[in-house]
């Protein structure tokens, strides 16, 4: 037997954040790490990498 759960406004709102967060280090900085190789931007390169080892 399976229940619904439901979350409150607060809840979904740190699911959400939590998400775009996931995302933008994923997707977004790999893209962006991309366009710098492919421009020979080994600075951005490495800040890029900096930026998704911090977080």
């Amino acid at each position: 037997m399976s229940k619904n759960t439901k979350i409150g406004n607060n809840e979904y709102n740190l699911l959400k954040a939590i998400g775009r967060e996931a995302d933008f280090l994923h997707d977004t900085i790999d893209e962006y790490k991309r366009d710098a190789q492919n421009e020979n931007r080994n600075d951005l390169v490495e800040l890029w990498e900096k930026i998704k080892k911090d977080k």
